[in-house]
């Protein structure tokens, strides 16, 4: 209503709330103490009338800022999060950018819902990871690449609901000297992809179907 930006995500129904009742987060709080309701309105609200009542009041903010927060970038709701770039929800965080609810992580990067981690590319619904790369409802898993539903899987890549494994590719265990050679193989495929195309066609969810000749 000020002209001012706000940030929101589409989540939470923040896509839903009106444009010309929005407001910046400073405004919000400051709006919320000065303006009210009339007693006599606030007491003869029912159903049928609500929305007549509370028009003087019923302004939104799709930004939230708790705690201290630092060098935060076009993140709408940070709390307690240093040094982070287009991320929301984002919390107990630092060092994030391009993620959805970062909590308690730090150095991830396009990640979604990723708790306990560090140093992360494109993880999602994952808990206690370090150094993966396309990852999915994992938990406890280390430097690991294209797995999904994995327990306490570590230097593996290509791992489908597993557990307690340790260089392993497609579930099977080949020991640290063939998974090193097709960690090479893979990350200069990888680097090859990246530096012709700035993507990767191939991710954790099209995995399955990815046909490398068509890409």
């Amino acid at each position: 209503i000020s002209g001012k930006p706000v940030f929101r995500w589409d989540y939470g129904s923040y896509f839903s709330l009106p444009n010309d009742r929005l407001m910046t987060y400073e405004e919000a709080q400051e709006f919320g103490e000065r303006v009210k309701m009339r007693e006599e309105d606030a007491a003869g609200i029912i159903l049928q009338n609500a929305h007549e009542r509370i028009g003087r009041i019923a302004f939104f903010t799709p930004e939230y800022w708790q705690g201290t927060n630092s060098n935060i970038i076009e993140c709408a709701t940070p709390t307690d999060t240093v040094n982070a770039y287009r991320c929301s929800p984002i919390v107990y965080s630092k060092y994030c950018a391009y993620s959805f609810w970062p909590r308690s992580s730090q150095y991830v990067f396009g990640c979604g819902a990723l708790l306990d981690s560090e140093f992360c590319i494109n993880c999602y619904h994952s808990v206690k990871l370090r150094r993966c790369v396309e990852c999915d409802s994992c938990r406890d898993c280390a430097d690991s690449m294209f797995c999904h539903n994995c327990e306490n899987v570590h230097d593996s890549m290509f791992c489908f609901n597993v557990k307690n494994k340790r260089y392993a590719i497609g579930n099977v265990e080949v020991g640290r000297e063939k998974f090193l050679e097709a960690k090479k193989t893979l990350l200069d495929w990888i680097n090859k992809q990246l530096e012709a195309k700035g993507a990767l066609a191939l991710d954790i969810y099209n995995l399955a179907d990815f046909k490398s000749k068509k890409r």
